[in-house]
């Protein structure tokens, strides 16, 4: 067989290899739970509505502008999916090694930094559950060591040293205050008994 090349490979080889490259994002589609790109990439190639993959649990609609990577399945150009995606401006800087975020392109953030982990966002915050709701609009400030609110049969403790209300009822314009307290006027001086 002297002078035979012989080949290993087979002739098909080239549906079973996958290439990858990187895009630039052009246009975004965010339809039916699916987001679909338009792309810019290497020697004026630019597929069109790219199924963008994402992990079970996470979602993400990336920016204009923003680079990510394709997978071409088989080696063909028809059969891309894109992964991942960011925009150079629009990510935090300076996290610090083994730091985390979760961030959008309008700024809002939530940081693990180390142990700590800090909310960020110029709009208003929201917290919906099945039977109940939150939400909070414009400033607010919680500073805690002990904090404590309960409802039924009523708790509110708050701490350093100050305000600790146990069972049922106080009021104040609805009059009823009861259990022993005194009335303090600006000079000081008590002023003994519920207010009438």
């Amino acid at each position: 067989m002297c002078g035979t090349r012989i080949s290993t490979m087979r002739d098909d080889h080239h549906i079973t290899r996958n290439a990858v490259h990187r895009y630039q994002v052009v246009k975004v589609e965010d339809k039916d739970g699916e987001n679909y790109l338009d792309l810019k990439g290497f020697e004026g190639h630019e597929p069109t509505k790219v199924l963008h993959i994402q992990p079970h649990g996470f979602v993400s609609v990336p920016v204009k502008d923003a680079h990510l990577i394709c997978v071409h399945l088989g080696h063909q150009y028809d059969l891309m999916v894109a992964l991942g995606g960011e925009h150079s401006e629009k990510k935090p800087k300076k996290l610090g090694e083994g730091n985390s975020a979760f961030y959008n392109a309008d700024g809002s953030i939530m940081k693990m930094i180390k142990k700590d982990v800090s909310l960020e966002h110029e709009g208003d915050y929201s917290h919906k559950a099945k039977n109940s709701k939150t939400t909070i609009k414009e400033k607010h400030e919680i500073e805690a060591k002990t904090f404590k609110i309960k409802c039924g049969d009523v708790t509110l403790t708050m701490d350093k040293n100050g305000i600790n209300v146990e069972g049922g009822e106080i009021k104040h314009n609805g009059k009823k205050i009861d259990n022993a307290h005194v009335h303090i006027n600006s000079g000081g001086v008590g002023l003994g008994g519920p207010p009438q």
